[in-house]
């Protein structure tokens, strides 16, 4: 999906610039328009996401927050924001609702089960914007256990009708920076392997489209069933 306007910020992970980071991030998107309920959830999750690095990945020491926000094709945003905090050992415990690192009560551990939720509803009421489009799911961490994040990750692909794109294992990268990843041959190697099932996902789309092979249109009944 083609880039049409992006930014990037970093900034030191004090307490006073979480509300810089999310007024500076809605300022961006606004050129989009969106609506008020759309705005308040860009500015909840950047204030979530940050409020968690600054909080659970530096802790008591100061390093630096990076935000990298895209505006793509069909009014489709993204926001990537990291750290080069402790990481999190345990991300499907993390993922948990009311569960904290925090050791002083202050925190209510919902941080992630509430970034969570706005993804389902983008995913959800949005989906006219992701279907038909390959996609696929890469994860980066420290040290094992971010099967469990491309699992959810991948949810959000399913059920708006996005073609998968897989590799030849898990998709996902180990380093604590960007030069750590580089000696992660084996993870580098599924990328590459990632990278040209996807270029030959998107040629057999368009090679489908030039022998006139129509786009499925599905309907979807809603029922009293429990799932």
């Amino acid at each position: 999906m083609n880039t049409i306007n992006e930014m990037k910020l970093s900034f030191l992970s004090r307490s006073n610039n979480e509300s810089f980071a999310r007024v500076a991030v809605a300022a961006f998107f606004a050129q989009l328009d969106p609506t008020v309920d759309e705005m308040a959830d860009i500015k909840t999750a950047v204030s979530e996401a940050v409020t968690n690095s600054i909080v659970h990945g530096y802790r008591e020491k100061i390093g630096v927050i990076y935000i990298h926000a895209k505006i793509l094709e069909d009014r489709t945003i993204s926001i990537k924001i990291r750290d080069n905090g402790c990481g999190i050992d345990d991300i499907k415990q993390a993922m948990e609702p009311m569960f904290t690192t925090c050791q002083t009560g202050e925190r209510a551990g919902l941080g992630f089960a509430v970034m969570q939720s706005f993804m389902d509803r983008v995913f959800y009421s949005a989906k006219s914007a992701f279907v038909h489009k390959p996609a696929a799911v890469i994860s980066s961490s420290r040290r094992a256990g971010s099967v469990t994040s491309m699992d959810v990750l991948n949810k959000h692909l399913s059920i708006s009708e996005m073609p998968i794109v897989t590799s030849n294992y898990w998709n996902e990268v180990h380093g604590h920076t960007p030069s750590d990843v580089e000696q992660d041959r084996e993870g580098l190697d599924t990328m590459y392997a990632l990278g040209k099932n996807m270029a030959w996902m998107l040629k057999c789309i368009e090679a489908g489209k030039k022998a006139g092979i129509e786009v499925p249109q599905n309907k979807k009944r809603t029922t009293n069933f429990i799932r």
